[in-house]
């Protein structure tokens, strides 16, 4: 069977989807952004373009550690980071890289400058963009969060691509992951958990979990999580699911042992 490649796939973003992100695609903001992207050889944004990991870390962020919303009738992009003290100089790196500026608002950094065109070309990316402010309690809920649809696409396709581009791939889906564990991975006293953000359904946590699971078991094999790891229950919130995936004793020891991904 012939492999297939990485690097002729569609791109995720065109220019042209990128400049739908403005309200006038031929006004000097849009014209603007467009030309310091270009600059930056990040579009058309595709798995082969000049710092797609690096733009890959960013979507990573917003993913599963931010929000990105629409405000004022759709004239603006507010990109958010949750950045605690241990994850600002990831984030201050990853800013210089992108040559792009943030604003710190408490345990926040919002997005600004250059860092606003990326905002609108990583909205097309992420699996969550949000009308108002962002800080809806629900948000993610609302919007019908999951793992981004090139990394589940990467998950699903990693058996069908050559050795080099299967590296690639993995390098790729393992910036989400990683990432997810800074964020989401909570150790307790017999056992550790990675909460999920609440869903309006259990089917929908169920699949959120599914996709979270593949993504986790395809970067760390050996860690050995199944469905059995999965918990989805009845949130206090109204018409809402909460979701953890449990990592047992057993299951830490092989996290550490193996990939040193977890602190025993």
């Amino acid at each position: 069977m012939r492999k297939k490649s990485l690097f002729l796939q569609p791109d995720l973003v065109t220019e042209g989807q990128f400049l739908d992100t403005f309200l006038r695609q031929d006004g000097p903001k849009a014209i603007s952004a467009l030309n310091f992207l270009q600059s930056m050889k990040v579009t058309p944004l595709n798995y082969g373009t000049k710092n797609f990991l690096d733009i890959n870390l960013l979507a990573a962020w917003f993913n599963w550690a931010g929000t990105i919303s629409i405000v004022d009738h759709g004239r603006t992009y507010l990109g958010r980071i949750y950045t605690p003290e241990e994850n600002v100089q990831e984030l201050e790196t990853l800013a210089r890289k992108l040559r792009f500026t943030t604003n710190p608002e408490g345990l926040e950094c919002m997005l600004t400058g250059n860092g606003v065109a990326y905002t609108r070309l990583v909205s097309n990316v992420v699996s969550h963009v949000a009308e108002g402010d962002g800080k809806r309690h629900d948000t993610k809920a609302s919007a019908g969060f999951d793992v981004p649809d090139y990394i589940r696409y990467l998950v699903s396709n990693i058996p069908y691509f050559s050795q080099s581009d299967q590296k690639k791939a993995l390098e790729i889906i393992k910036g989400h992951v990683d990432i997810l564990f800074k964020r989401k991975y909570k150790l307790g006293i017999s056992s550790g958990k990675i909460r999920l953000p609440l869903q309006r359904s259990r089917y929908m946590a169920r699949k959120l979990a599914t996709h979270v699971l593949q993504m986790i078991n395809t970067t760390y094999p050996l860690i050995g999580l199944n469905e059995d790891s999965i918990r989805i229950y009845p949130h206090a919130t109204p018409n809402r699911f909460g979701i953890e995936i449990y990592f047992s004793m057993a299951l830490m020891a092989d996290a550490s042992r193996h990939y040193n991904l977890i602190p025993r």
